[in-house]
């Protein structure tokens, strides 16, 4: 028996009988697949935005965070920081960091600078400085009441030539624990660490504190305005605050990919006259 449907030229044999495929169950099955590519995309999108809010701009703070990129989660940072300290100089770093989430939890990350100074010491030239590499584990996430808790360790190894002043000389190991709560749209950043610096063995009385008390606050889906208090000191024996600073700035999130920061900072000590100015460009994939 032969049965004919109209808008159709396909065919099928069944049982010795031979049938027209209706147009109406392929269309059927097509929008079906369509719907069902949607609901992958947009879930795909929800993912991948929720990986950049969690690596949302650390830049241009020096307070540290309790965020990590996430498993798979790569960044770039390139950022340039110009500063005048006084009469003792001027100049400006350029600092490259690539980040990396090795797991949900964990990131590695490598700090390089490149130092173009302009002291008033004709012999100190321009060139690279120290390097850093840099551990963060998360060890808390933030929870409906609780802030997340994380722990940093860093090892700034003397790459930078001393006598050129474009390192100290000295292997440095760092412990810092930071605190991140948010406040939709504002997040509080807390740090306290301790740093070990050179030969424990020949003395530690460089040895430094470090602090930081740090905000953002969220404008609409792209702009945050930072802010920050943060410095250090040596514990092992009085002497004044070496470093105490404030730093005020913005940071714009042009699309999942490229954010972008600027902001300025000052020396809050009586002593000194600092100031200077940051800029970078976060890159994430």
């Amino acid at each position: 028996m032969l049965k004919e449907f109209k808008n159709s030229d396909q065919w099928s044999v069944v049982s010795g009988k031979q049938y027209k495929i209706t147009a109406l169950s392929q269309i059927a099955n097509c929008k079906l697949q369509i719907v069902k590519l949607i609901i992958l995309n947009f879930a795909f999108c929800i993912l991948h935005f929720a990986f950049c809010n969690d690596v949302y701009a650390a830049r241009p703070l020096v307070t540290e965070d309790a965020v990590v990129a996430g498993k798979g989660v790569t960044q770039f940072e390139l950022g340039i920081d110009y500063t005048k300290a006084g009469n003792s100089g001027e100049g400006a770093t350029l600092l490259l960091s690539p980040i990396n989430g090795v797991t949900e939890d964990t990131e590695f990350s490598l700090k390089v600078p490149y130092i173009v100074a302009k002291p008033y010491d004709p012999l100190k030239v321009d060139g690279w400085g120290d390097t850093s590499f840099i551990m963060k584990h998360l060890l808390v996430a933030e929870g409906e009441k609780t802030a997340a808790f994380l722990i940093r360790m860093a090892l700034k190894l003397p790459t930078g030539d001393k006598g050129k002043g474009l390192g100290t000389g000295d292997t440095n190991v760092g412990f810092h624990g930071a605190l991140t709560r948010n406040f939709n749209p504002a997040t509080i950043h807390l740090n306290i660490g301790y740093t070990f610096v050179g030969n424990q063995n020949e003395g530690r009385y460089n040895n430094e504190v470090n602090y930081g008390i740090a905000g953002e606050y969220g404008i609409g889906k792209k702009i945050r305005v930072v802010g920050e208090v943060y410095g250090l000191y040596h514990p092992d024996y009085k002497a004044a605050e070496i470093e105490r600073r404030i730093l005020l700035g913005l940071t714009y999130r042009i699309d999942d990919t490229f954010t972008i920061d600027l902001a300025a900072k000052r020396g809050l000590e009586e002593t000194g006259d600092e100031y200077g100015f940051i800029g970078g460009l976060t890159i994430t994939f």
